[in-house]
Formats: structure tokens, sequence, C-alpha cells
């Protein structure tokens, strides 16, 4: 069941054939089993099959994937490279994201303790985003990270398919600081998510989750 759920969740009326939508080889891969924590259990999702990165409804991604994206004038993303999200997502990363956001708020005036900001490049690319998308280690709590290599602020939309929802469900996150990480957080499993609508936003003094 938690199989076809996630299969419904790539397949739309309008969707192009995979086939045309991997004309761009960097667009596709080969998705064969997920497997994720839920409920005090371990679930295999067997997709087995070729499936877009990019398509009408956006950009989806499975847990346990990294990508790295291209986000064009008008939002449209072209899909530079990808691999295992525990390559990205590492303890030290994460300690790094929480120390940029800390610091965002609290340049923004917020009321938390300043951050700290390594001057030094951590690997993050430049002019691009990346996304990784994984449930932490021996937990059922799932992050994505976003590491926003471009100069500019960006808002986005996200549905996710969390293991025994019938249907995908719209999730809140935070605007893209420019040249930070951005790290979401959910108590739960989730199997895949689809992030869409990516635009750019006026930088102001405050962060909109929404």
């Amino acid at each position: 069941m938690i199989a076809l759920l996630m299969t419904a969740m790539l397949m739309t009326s309008d969707a192009e054939p995979a086939a045309g939508l991997c004309a761009e080889p960097t667009n596709c891969r080969e998705v064969g089993r997920v497997t994720f924590r839920a409920n005090g259990m371990t679930f295999n999702a067997d997709i087995n099959d070729t499936v877009p990165f990019v398509s009408p409804d956006g950009l989806i991604l499975f847990v346990g994937e990294s990508v790295v994206v291209e986000v064009g004038e008008n939002g449209e993303l072209e899909v530079e490279s990808h691999g295992p999200a525990s390559d990205i997502i590492t303890p030290e990363k994460l300690t790094l994201a929480a120390e940029e956001m800390r610091a965002a708020l609290a340049a923004m005036g917020g009321d938390v303790t300043p951050g700290t900001v390594d001057p030094v490049a951590d690997g993050r690319p430049e002019n691009r985003l990346r996304l990784s998308l994984m449930q932490l280690p021996g937990m059922e709590e799932t992050v994505l990270l976003v590491e926003n290599g471009y100069g500019r602020r960006f808002d986005y939309r996200a549905v996710m398919q969390v293991p025994g929802a019938e249907q995908p469900e719209y999730t809140t996150t935070c605007e893209l600081i420019p040249e930070f990480m951005v790290l979401e957080h959910w108590p739960h499993a989730i199997g895949a998510i689809t992030l869409s609508d990516f635009r750019s936003v006026p930088v102001s003094r405050s962060i909109v989750c929404d």
C-alpha cells in the first residue's frame, strides 16, 4: 500500500511521460527501493522505475536523496547533479545549519542567541540550490536541508507524502535566506516531497514561513 501511495504521488493527469522529461539525462534517475522508518517499524517501498526529478508538478525528492538545481529567472528548475543525502546531511552540517539560522534570525532582530557563521567555504554550490531530504539516523524524524548559494531570497511550496496518508499533504516552509542554509524538520516519516513555485522575494528583516 505504501509503495502504491508513493507511486501515485508521481502521477497526475497532465504529467508528461517520463521519457519526455528524461530528454535531459540529469533530470532523471533510477529509483529502486526507498526505505524509511514509521510507527516503530522499517518499511520498504519498491518504486523500481525511472523517475524525473523535475516535472510539471515540481521537483520530487525521495527520502535519502540530495539534488543540486539551477533556478531560472521565472522559477524554472534545471538539475545539475544528485547523490545520497547522507553524504550532505552530516552531524556537523546540521549543527552549522542551526548556527546559520540563529545568526540570520538574530541579525533580523529576533529574540534568539546569536549563532555563528563559518566564513570557510563548506562545499555548498555557488549560484545553485542544494536540497537534501533524510530521516535522522535511528529515528523517524525527517529533515530537509536547503543550501542557498544564490545572492537572492526564495520562497517555494512543499507537498509531502506521509506514510499511511491517502493523499499528499501541504506543509509549511520558510523562505530561503541568500547564501545561508535553512533546515526544515518534521517529527515523523516522509516518504517523498514535491517542491514547486520557486520565486524570488524581496529581502526583509523577517523570515516568512508559510
